[in-house]
């Protein structure tokens, strides 16, 4: 959210669009030409990595990918490895990149010092303590460490750099779920190598073993009898059509011009399962990280006048009609 708000100001004050602003003052003078904020220039290039998801025994392209309208501040740019290593060289360098200066030392270093403590450290590994001015600041098997993570349906990319051993890590792949601990597996063992030190305890192993729960939960899932897989909650999918309001997360729309029932929120198709063929109840496979149950509320004459979802983690959302 703070990423967010921080694009609108830069967009407030300078009049230039955030990603304009961004690429003219720090990007383009650190020679990262390619690193961009518009969807439609990352997609354009030839040479981009396509998000894929797991299906089966094979990966394919995802259906939901980022557009120039959802490239926020917050999540939204698009870089490659060769120059999100010299974002990594800037700062080990405090600011500065191929003998020129993109960066102010101090403001550099302000991006690394510890400012928003947390309540207590995170992590067991990395062990990140709070952030500073864009850095996650932490430790790292008692090295300093800063480091910033991010993920998207089918794409999922991590940082990390110790200021003191002067080496950083950078690791981008074209997928997510599951395969997202992947990325976590290669940044840590590369930077025991590195460091020459040993975690407490061994990332592949714990990640596997947790990847092979997921497969077999999600395998007793399938086999679950009263779990239908499809879209309408109904046998008549048009009387639950419509858009629906929430003053937070905006407009959540139902359609029924495929046949089935789909569901848009803004530009995010969910997809969802009914428990039963004429309930009005149905499990959002995800939403904000989380399986969410969901249910269509009705008036007093029988119509759909709101959608609730029950969120485990911020509780329950409603959209109305």
């Amino acid at each position: 959210m703070h990423f967010t708000i921080l694009g609108r100001v830069i967009g407030s004050v300078t009049g230039q669009s955030w990603r304009d602003f961004l690429a003219k003052k720090v990007l383009v003078p650190a020679g990262m030409t390619r690193t961009t904020g518009y969807a439609s220039a990352m997609y354009g290039d030839k040479n981009h990595a396509v998000p894929t998801k797991r299906n089966g025994s094979t990966w394919e392209p995802v259906a939901q990918v980022k557009t120039d309208a959802t490239m926020h501040a917050a999540g939204g740019l698009g870089t490659s490895a060769l120059e999100g290593a010299r974002w990594l060289q800037l700062h080990l360098n405090d600011g500065t990149l191929d003998g020129k200066r993109v960066l102010r030392p101090e403001t550099a270093r302000a991006m690394r010092k510890l400012e928003a403590k947390l309540d207590k450290p995170d992590g067991t590994i990395r062990v990140i303590e709070g952030y500073g001015q864009a850095w996650s600041v932490g430790r790292f098997n008692g090295h300093a460490l800063c480091q910033h993570s991010g993920g998207y349906e089918g794409a999922s990319s991590y940082m990390g750099f110790l200021p003191d051993d002067h080496v950083g890590v950078l690791v981008l792949i074209n997928a997510a779920g599951i395969a997202q601990g992947l990325r976590d597996i290669v940044a840590v063992e590369t930077m025991e190598r590195l460091t020459g030190t040993k975690s407490p305890w061994d990332v592949y192993e714990r990640l596997t073993a947790r990847a092979r729960q997921e497969k077999e939960k999600q395998a007793a899932q399938e086999e679950t009898p009263e779990l239908v897989q499809a879209s309408n909650p109904s046998s008549h999918a048009s009387e639950y059509t419509g858009t629906f309001s929430n003053e937070w997360l905006g407009t959540l729309r139902l359609d029924n011009g495929s046949g089935e029932l789909s569901m848009l929120l803004g530009s995010m198709r969910l997809e969802f399962e009914r428990a039963e063929a004429s309930s009005d109840g149905f499990e959002l496979h995800e939403l904000m990280e989380a399986k969410t149950p969901g249910r269509f509320v009705r008036d007093d004459r029988g119509g759909i006048q709101a959608v609730t979802l029950q969120h485990p983690r911020y509780g329950e959302i409603v959209f109305r009609r």
